[in-house]
């Protein structure tokens, strides 16, 4: 139930929008008003903790010739950038940043979908003393995200939306709750990470601030170490009514010219740092100290010793996340069947050159996919190495048997393909059969135009049913191209080694600007 919650969360559509719950998300919503120069903003926050955990995780990565960069040649770059990152790494000019770039915006931009889809949850915004309840929905998500990101065919993508909600909810922990009051610029370690110790929280009679009007200095009256938040008008926890109305004291608001409980409920006034401006941000003089502790542990959640998220699933799939290959994946979807002899040896034979001409090189593909298909459905198998060497020995390995009845399951092994393979990466598909699986044709379609993949045919006439060949006239490899920009080449047996050194000349998967 709760992977169903976040799996509905990750796919909603992205909307920005001028109410928040926390830090303003990105420089669109700064009200022409010259204090607001000074804020963290959603967007600001995450770039600049991702590029410090980019840059740490490149000087630690050889690159493709097995060299390394010296420490302190990323992390010390005063004003980081993607392209700046890949131009101190790789040389400059040698490699664009263009994939880079995009994995950061769809992080940031589902971090900013939280503000829409779900402003009026508390608990995403840690409102409301919603804090247990927010560390509860914090620790689901971080054993969500490290399942996801360790299954066999991760998507990346998902992920990236996932951590987006993800960081959302850490860095509005420090603009909502009196973390910062109470610890100053200190990150919460623990935040969200199951096993961890939740610190108490102000039971429901326990008040927790006094009435203030804008100038809201120490009206935080709760001591000991004690969580709070504020209350939010419009949010799904409603401010309590004051038993103390007249000493002035009650449960803290939230605060700003947007919570109207905040001016009329014991006690008035409010906590929220996510401004600078005083009459949205009641506590405005700790934004700062919010903001800066908001990028560490937005930072540390990822790359923090022991407990960041870099440790959990590896530095392989770190680099997955944020795309940070240079090459695109090197796909081959291969008929097994019986027929299959010449075709099968010919690609053999080119891929060992590719591996041969690229192997340590910048324009090395950056993975290899290799996936087979028979009949039954049940013999598709996929397959995925950033060994070269290992690509070689499954390459060899393959051995074609099967396939009587002629139609193959095509589709099957297509899509099994994609769906490990990298964003904008060419697959080049061998066989000498029709689909046996047509009804999958839009799974496919939906699959590699959200990947960009565009599928290369090689096709050696169409078998018939005793497996006799003939001109190729199939209309489903023409709906499949023209749906997905791919390419349909025909050739015969004669020629097919002629054929498959299309490989090497038309595939981008191992230009030297592989990243763009």
């Amino acid at each position: 139930m709760e992977e169903t919650k976040w799996s509905f969360l990750i796919f909603c559509v992205l909307c920005l929008v001028v109410f928040t719950s926390g830090f303003l998300p990105n420089h669109d919503n700064d009200f022409g008003n010259s204090p607001t120069a000074s804020n963290y903003k959603h967007d600001d926050i995450t770039e600049s903790a991702l590029l410090r955990v980019i840059a740490r995780l490149l000087e630690d990565t050889p690159k493709p010739d097995g060299t390394k960069v010296a420490k302190g040649t990323l992390t010390g770059l005063k004003y980081p950038t993607p392209q700046r990152l890949f131009d101190a790494y790789y040389g400059k000019g040698q490699v664009l940043a263009k994939k880079l770039q995009e994995s950061i915006e769809t992080v940031i931009k589902f971090n900013a979908i939280v503000d829409k889809e779900h402003r009026g949850e508390a608990l995403f915004h840690f409102n409301g003393e919603q804090i247990k309840e927010g560390f509860e929905k914090l620790s689901a998500a971080r054993e969500l995200f490290k399942g996801l990101a360790k299954a066999r065919n991760a998507n990346f993508d998902v992920l990236r939306r996932l951590l987006g909600v993800i960081l959302h909810m850490i860095q509005d922990f420090y603009s909502n709750t009196n973390w910062i009051e109470m610890k100053g610029s200190v990150v919460y370690q623990d935040l969200g990470i199951k096993g961890k110790p939740i610190l108490p929280v102000a039971s429901p009679g326990i008040m927790t601030c006094r009435s203030c009007s804008w100038q809201c200095r120490n009206n935080i009256v709760l001591t000991g170490g004690v969580l709070t938040s504020g209350y939010r008008t419009g949010q799904d926890i409603q401010k309590p009514d004051s038993k103390f109305k007249s000493r002035g004291i009650g449960k803290c608001s939230h605060g700003g010219e947007s919570d109207a409980d905040s001016k009329v409920k014991t006690a008035t006034g409010g906590i929220n740092k996510e401004t600078t401006v005083e009459k949205l941000s009641p506590h405005y003089y700790l934004h700062s100290d919010a903001g800066k502790t908001a990028v560490r542990a937005t930072e540390m959640y990822i790359d923090g010793q022991g407990i960041g998220l870099r440790q959990k699933i590896g530095d392989a799939s770190l680099r997955k996340l944020f795309q940070l290959t240079t090459g695109n994946s090197l796909v081959f979807v291969i008929d097994t069947t019986g027929s299959m002899s010449d075709e099968v040896a010919a690609v053999k034979q080119e891929t060992l050159k590719i591996i041969q001409n690229t192997k340590g090189k910048l324009n090395a593909p950056s993975e290899y996919v290799l996936a087979t298909f028979n009949d039954p459905a049940s013999l598709t198998e996929v397959r995925v190495t950033t060994d070269p060497d290992v690509m070689i020995s499954w390459m060899q390995a393959i051995r074609v048997t099967g396939g009587d009845d002629c139609p193959e399951f095509l589709l099957s092994g297509m899509i099994e393909a994609v769906k490990v393979c990298q964003p904008d990466s060419e697959m080049f598909v061998f066989t000498d059969a029709d689909a046996k699986d047509p009804e999958r044709t839009s799974e496919f379609i939906a699959l590699a135009t959200a990947k960009r993949v565009s599928p290369q045919f090689i096709l050696t006439g169409k078998c018939s049913r005793r497996r006799k060949r003939t001109a190729y006239t199939g209309d489903n490899f023409v709906k499949l191209s023209s749906a997905v920009g791919g390419t349909i080449f025909t050739t015969s047996k004669a020629e097919i080694n002629d054929t498959v050194k299309i490989i090497s000349v038309s595939s981008r998967s191992y230009s030297v600007y592989g990243n763009i």
